[in-house]
């Protein structure tokens, strides 16, 4: 995969990543932080990635102001999906996404 492939991926996941913290707001104005999910499949390639974004994060965007803290996305690893052994791993990574995302609460 290119460097340009690369970016255009990332690009992707951060405006997906930032879509959900709005909506998220949106629905909760109170909101804090919200731990936003990208699901990324290539094909038969699959990558998580999860980042909790404070709302001052936010805020400062969208006053175009100087952004005080960065954005930290953690990535899974790159799962093939024909593979046996990574679709047991795919699984159990998704099964405990939902857990971890059940015992989330809004701050």
């Amino acid at each position: 995969m290119s460097d340009h492939d690369d970016m255009s991926i990332m690009t992707h996941k951060v405006l997906q990543i930032l879509v959900q913290k709005i909506l998220a707001y949106n629905q909760n104005l109170t909101l804090k932080t919200h731990t936003a999910v990208v699901m990324h499949i290539d094909e038969i390639i699959l990558q998580l990635s999860v980042i909790a974004i404070l709302y001052i994060y936010l805020k400062e965007l969208y006053q175009d102001r100087f952004l005080s803290k960065n954005l930290q996305i953690s990535c899974s690893e790159l799962y093939d999906l024909q593979e046996h052994d990574q679709q047991k791993k795919t699984l159990k990574l998704i099964i405990n996404l939902f857990k971890f995302l059940n015992t989330q609460k809004s701050i």
